[in-house]
């Protein structure tokens, strides 16, 4: 039989606060005293500097930025849990892969998502009639492998101020709900103390949170040891001790006194500590099972701040306390015991991580890390046994400090060396410290020209492993054996960053990093200002403008990250040079005056267009050289087939499934297409919710996705006729600014002179599935009056129906002449609907969601099939904001109409104020793109200054605002 584990996880507890560390402990802890000269005491062990973060580390094996936010997840709200799909927790492989018996009893604070459609109303967590309490948290406890659980979304720290069993709610919502204003109430245990407003069980209390935990965990053991002696079992108990508020019982449950027994409520929660843990090795020790179970206790992260009135150091001789980057702040206390395999009272001092402990335990029970999880951890099982069994143990750790939304710190160790980097304006110098001879940190080595070196080493070492690596030089082989560079990713983004995640995110972060704000804020700020190189692929030529790019391809090119196209062209505004890909045919259609932005045109600004900076000497290009290209006879400009080192990288075409669908009840079926305008979220998401239909996932299904079926680009046998769930929204996730004007101000001269004064488009027309997936898909309606579509598409490839565009299309010269009226897709919509005059432009309301599915849908979902979406959304008569889809939504006859080129700005002052959770304090419109956060924010109005009023974020940013 393999070992039963026992964790014990204490919060904010930090190594001065035991008396086994530095001597310096001032309660009296008999104990974990006696945990520790049973079992073996880690002297240099690490978590992060806050609690979230290290859980994660934890449980996954990684470092935080791994996971789904790079400073974790914390409270329940509209978002997933910080586990990516991919990641499997230490729970789901013992309870997979060796038969455990898994459970968690405390504080949970991984995030989860309040059921149905996330967080609506975060005043009224439990109340809201937008939740639905009937079922369980998504992506809670029981959905990362914890068989059973009884937990607190965010400790005993804030609302809700309820525990949840196996995911489900047990507060009654209609009879137990009560909103706990901030401040002590007197209860049978002592004074429960709410640190935050927000509603609760009418019976919460703080002062009995462990104990409730030692309760439970000792129920679930006796209930194993009863019902399944024969398998294993994995308990991680998570204490609320001792994180604020501070609220000691009275008295322990065996009746001794808690309360008042030391000079501080810190003091003598720590006490209380000591007595939870003693409770629950006992239970192991009292059922006879401590030979065969593993007991690991340690805290998140380091201890609370110096109490200079009571000389209380929660970190002994360590500088810093929690949330910092200096030992102090994420230094953690670790004891190991296991009766009759580990040796007893030994200390051991090489370097751990929380994120060790995962490999570790799978191999003290002989079992295999599975494939894409835990990435850092590092096994120490041998070392456990003997202090002399130090091979394979790491040598090097890295930690990072995050606060206002962007890293502030970084520090590396590597062996007794410690870097710590600082990140922008005013946040310090670096420093090197060497812990053999400066534990507390007080000499900066950072000037000793001695280091240098290593400085230079351990830098690297840390961006490495960090959020934001450099993209590598050499190879990557993927686990197929197919080897690339980093070059591969620049094409199918989206697809190919989907499917090789781990790689793509490791070697090639600069393009399939999903942090590029923070990174690219972080690279700029970086002290010594070092170039970053990376390999990429050979840039294409196309003989047909063999001036404009080089004949031997620099070295290294530098996009300018801040480019984007500027113009009101659908599809062709708002692409970044990451968006272009290896296809030069965008440098013929982008280098045009109307798509310049920040003072540049595209071949100014991207290396695949020949421009932008270059880092090794290369060729000399002159702007002048390059051909302008304008929308008007941009037709020449584009190659009558891909360039061949384009067909070489990208050999087939991709056609989604046409009849797969997402669907969740009786809500609205979603095809491939509703996917394509936000890949990078609705993927991820609808795949997290283990959609599958005819067999296949939406990996599988979707060519968004990076599935689909794939043909040859040069294929005769490509289907003819688009399926109807084809989107005309763009592969390359664009949400154009504007809708092209319904009116034509002008028709070729193709058009007959004699024609009709109606003509009613073919609607069921789009265009074929060309070799540019950009100019697939698009139907009349979405030409507009473009005559630079109508020459763009009038080529046998894009032909579908039997018709080219100027046999389909009235902007085109061709469709059906009438003097009737013209039929019309939308002609069911109600006759109330505001009309579109040519002199203006419709933009969707940006804030507008239909949310009755688990994934809201925006005006851009809808416009890929609004036949479909219009009528059977309205049916629903579901309203956002204040109005229905027909109001909203351009697609549907909606939306704000505005004079062209009025276009809404981001106030770029403002930034939010300090609301209830730091992790949105300081936050610029800029720094999100989800409407969801919107609604948190408004809680959070900017200060007042002199010379700039307080604004709510409604008033300030456009996301949050009718444009």
């Amino acid at each position: 039989k393999r070992p039963n584990i026992l964790l014990i996880l204490a919060d904010d507890v930090g190594t001065g606060d035991l008396p086994r560390y530095w001597n310096s402990g001032l309660v009296h802890m008999p104990n974990i005293n006696g945990l520790s000269e049973k079992g073996v005491l880690f002297t240099d062990a690490h978590g992060t500097p806050l609690c979230a973060p290290s859980r994660y580390m934890l449980l996954s094996g990684n470092y935080q930025h791994r996971g789904r936010h790079y400073n974790g997840r914390w409270n329940i709200g509209y978002q997933h849990n910080q586990f990516q799909s991919h990641q499997k927790s230490i729970a789901e492989v013992l309870r997979d892969k060796a038969g455990y018996h898994t459970a968690m009893f405390g504080k949970w604070h991984l995030g989860a998502k309040v059921p149905p459609d996330g967080l609506q109303n975060k005043t009224h967590f439990l109340t809201s009639n937008l939740h639905n309490w009937t079922l369980p948290l998504i992506d809670g406890p029981q959905d990362i492998g914890f068989s059973k659980s009884y937990v607190t979304t965010g400790g005993i720290q804030e609302a809700p101020y309820s525990f949840f069993r196996n995911g489900l709610l047990t507060t009654n919502i209609t009879s137990r709900v009560s909103y706990w204003e901030e401040g002590k109430y007197r209860m049978p245990s002592g004074d429960s103390i709410i640190r935050k407003s927000g509603e609760g069980d009418i019976g919460w209390d703080s002062t009995v949170y462990n104990q409730i935990l030692v309760n439970e965990t000792s129920q679930f053991i006796n209930d194993h040891l009863e019902d399944r002696s024969e398998d294993p079992f994995f308990a991680y108990v998570a204490l609320g001790s001792v994180h604020y508020p501070h609220s000691p019982p009275t008295k322990y449950s065996d009746g001794s006194p808690i309360a008042g027994e030391y000079p501080t409520a810190h003091m003598d929660l720590l006490l209380e500590l000591d007595k939870v843990v003693g409770s629950l090795v006992s239970l192991v020790e009292r059922k006879g099972i401590s030979n065969e179970t593993i007991i690991i206790f340690s805290s998140d992260n380091g201890g609370l701040k110096w109490d200079s009135n009571f000389f209380h150091h929660s970190s002994g001789p360590l500088r810093g306390s929690k949330g910092q980057i200096y030992e102090g702040g994420h230094r953690v206390p670790l004891i190991i015991r296991y009766d009759g395999v580990y040796p007893t009272n030994e200390k051991r001092s090489n370097l751990v991580g929380l994120n060790d402990i995962f490999s570790t335990i799978c191999d003290i029970i002989g079992i295999d890390v599975p494939d894409g999880s835990a990435q850092d951890s590092v096994s120490f099982a041998h070392y456990i046994r003997a202090s002399n069994n130090t091979s394979g143990l790491r040598s090097t750790l890295s930690n990072w400090d995050y606060s206002k939304g962007t890293l502030q710190s970084e520090a590396v160790r590597f062996g007794h060396l410690k870097l710590i980097r600082h990140f922008g304006a005013g946040t310090g110098t670096d420093e090197l410290y060497d812990l053999a001879s400066d534990l507390s940190e007080t000499k900066n080595l950072i000037d000793n020209v001695d280091y240098a070196d290593i400085i230079s080493e351990m830098a690297s070492k840390a961006k490495e492993v960090g959020p934001c690596p450099d993209n590598v030089k050499g190879p990557i082989v993927f686990s197929t054996g197919r080897e690339v560079t980093c070059g591969y990713f620049r094409t199918n983004t989206i697809k190919r960053c989907a499917r090789w995640r781990i790689e793509g995110e490791l070697y090639c972060n600069r393009i399939c990093g999903r942090f590029k704000k923070m990174c690219k804020n972080i690279r700029a700020s970086t002290s010594n200002n070092e170039i970053e190189q990376e390999a990429s692929a050979v840039i294409p030529t196309l003989s047909s403008h063999p001036s404009r790019v080089p004949t031997t391809a620099p070295t290294v090119c530098e996009d300018d990250d801040n480019w984007m196209s500027g113009g009101t062209v659908p599809v062709l505004s708002g692409l970044s040079c990451d968006a272009l890909g290896g296809n030069e045919t965008f440098c013929a259609l982008l280098d045009d005056p109307q798509f310049s932005n920040f003072s540049k045109s595209v071949s100014q600004a991207c290396c695949i267009c020949g421009g932008s900076k270059l880092l090794s000497p290369s060729p000399s290009i002159a702007s002048s050289d390059r051909p302008s290209v304008s929308p008007s006879n941009s037709a020449s400009a584009l190659p009558t087939s891909q360039p061949s080192q384009i067909a070489s990288q990208s050999p087939s075409a991709c056609v989604d499934e046409p009849d797969w669908r997402f669907v969740q009840g009786t809500n609205v079926a979603l095809g491939c297409s509703a996917f394509t305008f936000n890949p990078e979220k609705f993927c991820v998401e609808i795949n997290d919710l283990g959609a599958v239909y005819n067999g296949k996932s939406v990996y599988e299904a979707c060519c968004a996705c990076g599935g689909g079926q794939h043909v040859e680009a040069a294929s005769s046998q490509r289907p003819s006729q688009v399926p109807t769930s084809s989107s005309s929204a763009p592969s390359l996730s664009i949400q154009p600014s504007f809708r092209p004007s319904a009116s034509p101000s002008s028709k070729p001269s193709n058009i007959p002179s004699n024609e009709p004064t109606e003509c009613a488009d073919d609607p069921d027309w789009k265009s074929g599935n060309g070799s540019n997936t950009i100019f697939s898909g698009l139907s009349c309606e979405t030409i507009g009056d473009s005559t630079f579509w109508c020459e763009a598409l009038d080529r046998e490839e894009y032909k579908n129906f039997g018709k080219l565009v100027s046999q389909a299309c009235c902007t085109c010269g061709g469709s059906k002449f009438s003097s009737s009226s013209p039929s019309s897709i939308m002609s069911d919509m109600p006759s109330s609907q505001p009309s579109v005059s040519p002199s203006i432009v419709c933009v969707n309301e940006e804030n507008w969601y239909f949310n009755l599915l688990p994934v809201p849908l925006g005006c851009f979902a809808i416009e890929t099939d609004p036949v479909q979406f219009c009528q059977t959304i309205g049916d629903k008569g579901t309203t956002y904001c204040g109005k229905n889809i027909y109001e909203a939504c351009c697609s549907c006859g909606g939306g704000q109409h505005v004079e062209p080129g009025s276009i809404c700005k981001d106030d770029s002052t403002w930034r939010s104020g300090g609301g209830d959770d730091p992790l949105y304090s300081d936050i610029k419109c800029s720094d999100f793109s989800d409407p969801n956060v919107c609604l948190i924010l408004e809680d959070c109005p900017s200060s007042a200054t002199d010379t700039e009023p307080s604004k709510a974020v409604g008033d300030a940013c456009c996301l949050c605002r009718s444009p």
